[in-house]
């Protein structure tokens, strides 16, 4: 089911995906072209940048409208798992608020189903989706009130 259809209705949803309100027919469509590197962002109006780009990063992330990818496929796919608890991805992400005003949306550390992914972790679909929920839950009370922190729909 398409997840703005869903977000109409749900409230646990509208949490989920970060939102806080449902959207209406006619709302914009806002599109975030994913960066390999956070500098391509002052050529553009918004980007959406992976936390494997900019963990540890000094300088602003040159963009007033960006969202922090965790690094999710990247790490699953390469490291089986997580390399990073949910705290130290939560404190980088408050870090990377703290001097980016621009960064308005964390993405969760979610655990992808895809069943190449499925075979290198050796768990099922369910045992991905408790994990995911696991970390949405441990990440939310970490983040800064000016961050939202999102699941990925």
């Amino acid at each position: 089911m398409d997840c703005h259809r869903v977000v109409a209705r749900c409230g646990r949803c509208r949490q989920l995906c970060g939102l806080r309100s449902a959207p209406r027919a006619g709302d914009p469509v806002k599109f975030y072209p994913g960066l390999d590197h956070a500098h391509h962002a002052a050529n553009l109006d918004r980007a959406f940048i992976s936390i494997n780009t900019v963990r540890g990063r000094k300088k602003p992330v040159p963009s007033s409208d960006w969202i922090l990818d965790s690094g999710a496929f990247r790490e699953i796919e390469q490291y089986g798992g997580y390399r990073h608890e949910p705290a130290d991805y939560a404190a980088e992400v408050n870090r990377l608020a703290a001097i980016n005003p621009g960064l308005h949306v964390a993405v969760s550390q979610d655990w992808m189903c895809e069943p190449f992914i499925l075979a290198k972790t050796g768990l099922d679909v369910a045992e991905h989706q408790r994990r995911t929920i696991d970390r949405y839950d441990a990440l939310l009370p970490l983040a800064s009130d000016a961050l939202s922190i999102s699941l990925a729909p």
